[in-house]
């Protein structure tokens, strides 16, 4: 059954095709020819929209529409030809001289960079700059290094070097020696200026700009280390790092500070560190006594700032004199006298005609407190008077044995005067 629908169906499809022929035939001769003008899209190029020829372009093939003419005859600028005038008749013509052309200018000559000093010529130029300090805290000795600033007897050294002195001593160059004071100094920055009466034979340095150091560039150390006798010790590093930050010693942070391997010891604290050119970029200030050859040094540029606002403040006034001589009472000490303080300033001598005799201070006596200041030690007692210039009214705390009482506290008040 399968077989005879498949049948009826080729025959059906058979009769179809036939028919559709004979329509197609139909069709193809009732039209009457056989040409192609019928079609829609015409065979020959007439009908294209944009024509095959050049001559409806915008912009015309010829140079003769553009904007711009060929010739420079409308130039703005005219040649540099001088244009003969017209001549007028019976005038004779002058001939007009054409301007000689421009000289030309030859290039500036390349300049080479200087090459840098070796480490002899840098001493030899900073040694009659460099200076040893001396100072007696009344405690003991010790010395550092100073640089000349200028040549009216200033020399910029480190505030750690004079902190606390009572006297100050420079040995020059030539192993002269001379008294000091101090001008003023910046605890903060540990930055300290001194002067000396006699500055002859004393010459200021070249000062660099050390923003302009880089890592791994040279530099020359120079300082009395370890106090040794003689001329300054010189020794040579690099630039190990810039921007490093330290305490200062009071509380705050000295920052900018230039990092070096050349060996910077104690005594060479205020000393100069120099760059290949012989300038000074920095005072060398701290080392780590854990590291092995790192040191520190203040910036020049930082340096001298500071410098500018001490000059500025003008010499500091001399510090006050009350009259006494003594030495710290240490903690152990007062607590086996049965004392309930941590540390004083023990008077032992007051002269005669001196604020603290008019106070009615007595040796023995222990002072623990001027003003709102605490007094714990000779360091500070010192350091009270030389910031309370002469004729400052102080009022002055003591601890005082009283037979037959024990230690009593005692208020007394007096002004300071000048050292007599």
């Amino acid at each position: 059954m399968t077989n005879s629908v498949r049948g009826a169906g080729g025959r059906n499809r058979l009769a179809l095709a036939v028919v559709m022929t004979v329509l197609l035939a139909v069709a193809a001769c009732a039209g009457g020819t056989p040409t192609p003008t019928a079609i829609t899209f015409p065979p020959t190029p007439t009908a294209i929209t944009f024509p095959p020829t050049p001559t409806a372009i915008t912009f015309p093939p010829t140079p003769t529409a553009i904007a711009f003419p060929p010739t420079a005859t409308p130039s703005v600028f005219p040649s540099t030809t001088a244009v003969a005038p017209t001549p007028t008749p019976g005038t004779p013509v002058v001939p007009t001289s054409t301007p000689a052309p421009p000289t030309p200018v030859p290039p500036t000559p390349t300049v080479s960079p200087e090459p840098p000093l070796t480490t002899t010529e840098i001493a030899r130029r900073i040694l009659p700059s460099v200076v040893r300090i001396s100072v007696d805290t009344g405690a003991g000795q010790a010395s550092g290094t100073g640089i000349v600033f200028d040549d009216t007897g200033k020399i910029l050294t480190n505030w750690h070097v004079v902190d606390g002195a009572v006297t100050i001593s420079v040995t020059k160059p030539d192993e002269t020696v001379v008294l000091a004071e101090l001008f003023r100094g910046d605890p903060d920055n540990d930055i300290a200026l001194v002067v000396v009466g006699d500055a002859s034979g004393l010459r200021p340095p070249l000062f660099g700009d050390s923003g302009a150091l880089r890592v791994g560039e040279d530099v020359v150390a120079i300082g009395h280390a370890l106090g040794l006798a003689g001329p300054p010790t010189v020794s040579k590093g690099v630039v190990s790092a810039l921007g490093r930050s330290l305490p200062n010693g009071i509380g705050g942070e000295l920052t900018g500070l230039i990092q070096t391997d050349a060996a910077i010891n104690s005594g060479n604290s205020g000393g100069p560190l120099i760059n290949g050119r012989g300038e000074v970029i920095g005072v060398n200030t701290a080392r780590l006594s854990t590291g092995d050859r790192i040191g520190f040094a203040i910036s020049i540029n930082g340096a001298l700032e500071t410098v500018d606002d001490l000059i500025a403040l003008g010499p500091v006034p001399p510090p006050g004199f009350l009259g006494i001589g003594g030495r710290t009472m240490p903690r152990a000490e007062a607590a086996n006298l049965g004392l309930p303080i941590t540390g004083g300033y023990l008077v032992q001598v007051v002269g005669a005609d001196t604020p603290a005799q008019a106070a009615r201070i007595v040796p023995g006596d222990v002072i623990v407190q001027m003003d709102q200041t605490l007094i714990r030690n000779q360091d500070e007692f010192t350091q009270f008077l030389r910031l309370h210039p002469p004729g400052t009214e102080v009022r002055v705390f003591v601890w005082r044995l009283v037979p037959g009482s024990g230690w009593e506290p005692v208020a007394l008040n007096t002004t300071l005067s000048t050292r007599q």
